[in-house]
């Protein structure tokens, strides 16, 4: 694809509430955000109360370059929220609000089709919505799909996750997430590699599985090539809240740009480690400092160099 992606990101707005401070957050927001940054041009497709935390929400959206012309206001529902604490390990737990504004998604209408329409699984607890996503994915049958598993208990239930692998050409989870694909899969293994082969058995419109594992790296599959593997960028992290959503949007800005899947990983693991070391998932400071990353990288030409 020559130039940007026109990239349309499907799903919830939620405010992260770490003790008394809130930032913003959701993984389709953090993708359509990561994926402006990175010179595409970004729709949310979402819905935030008649409340401050939605007005200060699109205010955020609108400084961060998403278009927000597919977000909607719902007066009788509240902006969703989620509480965040740690474990010990340093990662993240998530209590999120039932019953928030967008669990409420309205059907875009779009002068022409995304090149690429992503969603995740937490928007699918709603019924609404999923039935608003099957009719997008039908409006716009030659946009590439890509699902994140984004797995949130208790409502990444297995019709979901399955809703996913049967709608999307790309899929993408971290290695935490693979346990869960055995609701849906009959045979799971915890080898990335196998997991992979197994999805494309049984999903033919999957093309490629993104599986991302941490400090030790990442890794892309392509149905009938070889797997291609990336080391983690070296990191002190503080918080790993919107860290995987960076990733994807840095790893699909460049693989559908370039076709090069190496240095996809490379990119992917050097914005997201960026993001990795802040609290906040998206910011005005990320914000220009992944256009700086992003900008030396191609005026480089950084593929070749290993970390």
């Amino acid at each position: 694809m020559n130039g940007g992606l026109k990239l349309l990101s499907f799903g919830e707005i939620v405010w992260d509430i770490f003790g008394d401070d809130a930032a913003l957050g959701g993984s389709p927001l953090n993708l359509a955000a990561y994926s402006a940054m990175l010179g595409n041009t970004s729709w949310l497709v979402s819905a935030v109360g008649e409340d401050d935390l939605g007005a200060r929400a699109l205010d955020i959206l609108e400084k961060l370059g998403v278009k927000r012309e597919y977000i909607t206001r719902t007066p009788d529902k509240e902006t969703g929220t989620c509480m965040v604490t740690y474990t010990s390990e340093n990662a993240p737990q998530y209590l999120l609000k039932t019953d928030a504004a967008y669990d409420y998604i309205a059907m875009p209408e779009l002068p022409e089709p995304p090149d690429l329409l992503a969603f995740a699984t937490l928007a699918l607890r709603s019924g609404h919505n999923k039935k608003v996503l099957t009719d997008m994915l039908k409006a716009f049958p030659k946009a590439q799909v890509f699902a994140d598993l984004n797995i949130r208990p208790p409502f990444s239930m297995p019709e979901n996750i399955l809703f996913c692998l049967q709608n999307a050409g790309i899929v993408k989870f971290s290695e935490e997430e693979m346990p869960a694909l055995s609701r849906v899969l009959p045979k799971v293994d915890l080898d990335p590699e196998i997991l992979a082969g197994e999805i494309f058995r049984n999903f033919d419109g999957v093309k490629g599985v993104l599986v991302t594992k941490g400090e030790n790296g990442s890794a892309f599959f392509a149905k009938n090539e070889k797997p291609v593997y990336c080391k983690a960028y070296p990191a002190n992290p503080v918080s790993t809240v919107g860290a995987g959503d960076s990733f994807s949007a840095a790893f699909l800005t460049e693989y559908f740009k370039t076709g090069n899947t190496l240095a996809s990983l490379r990119l992917a693991s050097r914005i997201s480690a960026l993001v990795c070391e802040r609290r906040e998932a998206v910011s005005a400071e990320i914000c220009s400092l992944v256009r700086d990353i992003y900008s030396d990288w191609r005026e480089k030409s950084y593929y070749p160099k290993k970390f």
